[in-house]
């Protein structure tokens, strides 16, 4: 029961990683299988710096699952090696949460203005 709640929970993190969305992606080109396609909704303001947000978080989950650094990792790599993928990685994180950010602060201003 508890286990089948942790491998949900894991399914569902991995599922916003970039490369596993990728690889998923080039799966079903290969096999043919039919993608669902989103109906495009009018694009207003909100909409778009909501993009904006999902792009940031996406640009900092890259960060997060970097390959290059969990390889080093894992593999027992020397310290500085390890230290200098995680500053790279850190640098993807940080670019990513400061385009979210500064995206959610418009996103707000923009609310508040229009409220008015």
């Amino acid at each position: 029961m508890y286990i089948h709640k942790i491998f949900n929970f894991i399914r569902s993190v991995f599922g916003y990683c970039p490369y596993c969305i990728a690889g998923r992606q080039v799966v079903n080109k290969i096999t043919k299988k039919p993608t669902v396609k989103k109906i495009d909704l009018p694009r207003n303001d909100e909409a778009y710096y909501w993009g904006k947000i999902k792009t940031g978080r996406n640009i900092a989950l890259i960060g997060v699952f970097c390959p290059i650094f969990w390889t080093s990792l894992f593999m027992g790599a020397d310290r500085s090696t390890i230290l200098f993928n995680a500053f790279h990685s850190s640098i993807f994180v940080c670019i990513g949460g400061i385009y979210s950010l500064a995206n959610y602060v418009i996103l707000r201003r923009l609310r508040m203005y229009t409220r008015e």
